[in-house]
């Protein structure tokens, strides 16, 4: 689970390729908290299952070996993985972030995207988070499953003295990479844009109202599925020795129209991925 709230900074370094996707309102920060209050921030993936044996590893060797569990370290399998201590975030920009062999990689620690300080050496803000994991049926018969991103909690910063705040989650990008070889397919999901939005013609030849994935592009992201849901997929027939690569990656966007305006106080959301399986009904 990654909670995330807005808070102020007294000084923050730009990188100059980002200097033009800072928000006009001034320096945005997204600071990962758990809570309480505590700034132990964490990232979590969660395996719930009935009848079947899927593992969550981090260990790409573990995964794609093709046999059973007795193959690998018992530590490399597990229902759970998490990251802690997670530090702020600083705004981004789609175009300076495309290396996707580089992200989409379990070798890539998930600070990558950390900015250090050249003084104190240490990390002031990440300018994305990235983590990937494999999921695989390690068990003698086969699943299904349902991998849902959700955000569990939103709170909308109160405006003062603007009729409209921006919050995280209006300019949140995440993108999800789901591969089980060396290709790097992946799909960008942003929440819906204001109401007034203008619309475009997608590729069904539907009408549709989509956010830019970052404003000179001509790619949309896809919206999400409902308010609290970013998105949600069901997986068939995963076999015993079937794995998938998972990488989540998440920025803030500088180029959104939306964010604009003051840096926003009191906002926070709360983002956690599930994935619930059970046994093949075709098993």
């Amino acid at each position: 689970m990654v909670e995330g709230s807005y808070v102020r900074k007294k000084k923050a370094k730009k990188a100059a390729a980002i200097a033009s996707a800072i928000c006009t309102g001034g320096i945005v920060v997204l600071m990962i908290v758990a809570f309480l209050g505590y700034r132990v921030g964490s990232f979590t993936v969660k395996l719930r299952q009935t009848n079947v044996k899927l593992t969550l590893t981090q260990n790409e060797d573990s995964a794609t070996d093709g046999q059973s569990e007795r193959s690998g370290s018992s530590q490399d399998n597990t229902t759970h993985l998490m990251v802690s201590n997670l530090p702020s975030y600083e705004l981004q920009t789609a175009p300076n972030l495309m290396d996707h062999e580089r992200y989409d990689n379990q070798a890539t620690d998930y600070l990558d995207g950390a900015q250090i300080n050249e003084e104190t050496h240490k990390i002031e803000y990440l300018y994305y988070f990235k983590y990937t994991f494999h999921i695989k049926n390690i068990g003698n018969v086969t699943a299904d499953y349902k991998f849902t991103l959700r955000m569990t909690e939103n709170q909308r910063p109160q405006a003062v003295q603007y009729t409209y705040t921006y919050g995280f989650d209006d300019l949140l990008r995440i993108r999800l990479y789901k591969n089980n070889s060396e290709e790097h397919n992946y799909r960008t999901y942003a929440k819906p844009p204001r109401s007034g939005a203008p619309s475009h013609i997608n590729e069904q030849g539907e009408e549709v109202w989509e956010e830019k994935i970052w404003k000179g592009s001509d790619e949309y992201a896809t919206n999400f599925l409902e308010d609290n849901v970013i998105m949600e997929e069901k997986i068939s027939q995963f076999k015993p020795g079937d794995y998938y690569r998972y990488t989540i990656f998440a920025w803030l966007e500088g180029t959104d129209p939306e964010c604009n305006g003051p840096a926003p106080d009191n906002g926070f959301s709360k983002l956690e991925i599930g994935i619930e399986a059970t046994q093949s009904s075709n098993e």
